[in-house]
């Protein structure tokens, strides 16, 4: 019954360490000189990585109902340190320390997030981070700005525009602002039954990596 979210948390944790290894210079990968090789051995360490991590879950007996929690906070902390934030807090060490340093970091966070009572940070604001990163909005919105000032400042827009997206989502009849959720911290409601908007989400996702930021903006650039 839950094959399809097996497989889908696999992808999204193999996506995170993928990424993950990006922000941290390619670390341990960096010394690989050709670029398709390394490339290749990103890959493969994110897959397997991503598949331990997902099954992770059930392993310690959290269970699915963790799933969203984890995937959610631990976006928004590699969002934070390094999207947004660029490594601001590890930035003048090695790569191999940044990425321990950093993995010590979100790790400790996501446990601090998942055993309140806010319980997880919904990742609703992440296709418009890709949005913002990719076409230089964010960056333009926070301009002369200073680390961490800079990526507070981007989350905190994010925020306000996903908000937005929730509020015009209950009109359109798919959010349920009445719904049981995740954690009543944020007393925002939930997805309808039929996850319209999850479905949504997903797309604007994918769509919003595959042109912006793997076609770098063509055919709107030169």
């Amino acid at each position: 019954k839950f094959f399809w979210l097996d497989n889908v948390t696999w992808q999204i944790f193999a996506a995170w360490w993928a990424c993950f290894f990006v922000v941290c210079s390619f670390w341990p990968f960096e010394r690989i000189a050709d670029p398709v090789v390394r490339g290749i051995a990103v890959v493969v360490a994110s897959w397997a990585l991503g598949w331990l991590s997902a099954k992770a879950i059930f392993a310690t007996s959290l269970g699915a109902s963790w799933i969203f929690p984890l995937v959610g906070t631990t976006w928004f902390f590699l969002a934070f340190f390094c999207f947004n934030g660029g490594n601001w807090i590890v930035e003048s060490l090695t790569p191999a320390r940044q990425f321990f340093l950093l993995l010590i970091l979100m790790a400790g966070f996501t446990y601090v997030i998942t055993h309140s009572t806010m319980r997880w940070i919904p990742a609703w604001w992440f296709p418009f981070n890709l949005v913002g990163a990719a076409t230089g909005t964010l960056a333009y919105l926070t301009r002369g700005m200073k680390q961490p000032g800079k990526a507070v400042a981007q989350m905190s827009l994010l925020f306000l525009v996903a908000g937005g997206c929730i509020w015009m989502s209950e009109a359109l009849g798919i959010w349920d602002p009445k719904a049981a959720q995740i954690s009543s911290f944020w007393l925002m409601g939930e997805l309808t039954p039929d996850n319209s908007w999850l479905v949504f989400f997903m797309i604007a996702t994918s769509v919003n990596y595959a042109f912006p930021i793997m076609l770098n903006n063509w055919p709107f650039t030169k």
